[in-house]
């Protein structure tokens, strides 16, 4: 969502267009009603980028029966794609409706202006609406209260799982669901997925038996706070092996007030949001799966200082799982997992290009996101700092 948002800022400003305050996707798996105002503050939003790019809350009257285009902008496309082909639709048009928003643009090759622009939209412009700021500073600081504390995004949900396919270690009449919720949703492409193959590419996220596993792996003891930011676990007993190696699960159910959530009640983006307030604030951030919010809060953590934030090697992890099964040491498990994420807790490194070997577009999908890392676009290193400083001017 974020992402979508700041690239069509971007996009607005290469082909000197207003925009119109973006429509939220309504085609979730749970259906979420919420609008842009409900999840993010508009007039903030508004001010915040008056300088860059003209912006209304919706398209102005006089405008309702101007000639249209529907455009689906091609993805990860340069700034000459929109100031040539698209900027000529402008002869014809006046309204372009945008039929998709992620990935629109390029994570690389793009103007230094506009990915500061980018940065600016994502980092300061994109504040949440203040119910949901105001419930999530209170979250932070009951999770502080106590102590140091792990945020877990645990993307072993519902609506992942029958996405994605994976449904290791569920029982059959799960399966069965899963695979059921999958073929009757329409606009997911892909119908036939094997699971096990799916697992063992690193496909799947994390179950909670394996995260249990991998936090005492990592040597987290048994007493840390883990702040679980996710919605409803699936599964029957799913949570039992995590919550018998770490007891101290906590989450936005169990620090909040039922009042204080009522009004969130039945919208997942709105939830989320705090979900990404709390993570972004954690001392660690582990992510089960690389989804849009687990990049996204991993870019913010990156921008605000490198924040520690471990990303599991899930395909090499899965191989491990499998070895401790058949009788791999423990210890010779922990040394092994330390290793492998030695590197991959949130330090300083440029964005990663392209896998070696792909070609033409797909060149570009292998990319790593540049909301995942706005090194160095967003930052620029400093000597004699510990941290990188943040760059929002123009």
């Amino acid at each position: 969502m974020r992402a979508g948002i700041c690239d069509m800022v971007a996009v607005a400003h290469l082909i000197n267009a207003t925009l119109v305050i973006p429509e939220l996707d309504k085609r979730s798996f749970w259906q979420d009603t919420s609008n842009f105002s409900d999840v993010f503050d508009v007039e903030y939003f508004i001010n915040a980028l008056s300088n860059d790019v003209p912006i209304v809350k919706k398209l102005p009257r006089e405008l309702a029966s101007a000639p249209k285009a529907h455009k689906q902008f091609k993805s990860w496309s340069g700034a000459k794609y929109y100031k040539e082909e698209i900027t000529q639709l402008w002869d014809q048009y006046k309204i372009i409706r945008a039929s998709k928003s992620d990935s629109r643009l390029a994570n690389n090759d793009l103007p230094s202006y506009i990915q500061k622009l980018r940065c600016r939209v994502h980092y300061h412009a994109l504040r949440f609406a203040p119910p949901i700021e105001a419930l999530g500073k209170k979250l932070v600081e009951r999770m502080r209260s106590d102590g140091p504390f792990i945020a877990l995004h645990l993307r072993y949900e519902k609506d992942m799982l029958a996405f994605s396919g994976c449904s290791y270690g569920l029982l059959d009449e799960e399966v069965e669901e899963l695979t059921f919720i999958r073929e009757m949703t329409p606009h997911w492409k892909v119908k036939l997925i094997n699971s096990t193959e799916q697992r063992l590419k690193g496909f799947c996220p994390l179950t909670p038996k394996e995260v249990g596993i991998f936090l005492l792996a990592l040597g987290y003891p048994s007493s840390s706070r883990i702040y679980i930011a996710a919605g409803e676990i699936y599964g029957n007993g799913s949570m039992t092996e995590l919550q018998a190696r770490f007891p101290n699960l906590l989450s936005k159910e169990l620090i909040a007030t039922p009042d204080e959530l009522a009004p969130f009640s039945g919208y997942a983006s709105q939830l989320a949001g705090l979900d990404y307030i709390v993570s972004v604030e954690s001392d660690v951030f582990i992510p089960t799966y690389s989804g849009n919010m687990a990049r996204a809060v991993e870019g913010h953590r990156r921008f605000l200082g490198h924040r520690k934030t471990i990303i599991p090697d899930r395909r090499r992890l899965v191989s491990l799982f499998d070895e401790l099964d058949l009788g791999l040491t423990q210890e010779e498990f922990s040394y092994r997992v330390s290793e492998m994420h030695r590197k991959r807790q949130g330090a300083p490194r440029k964005r990663k290009g392209p896998l070696a070997g792909t070609k033409g577009r797909e060149r570009f999908r292998t990319e790593e996101a540049f909301y995942t890392n706005p090194l160095p676009d967003c930052l620029c290193q400093k000597n004699n700092t510990r941290h990188d400083k943040r760059i929002l001017n123009r």
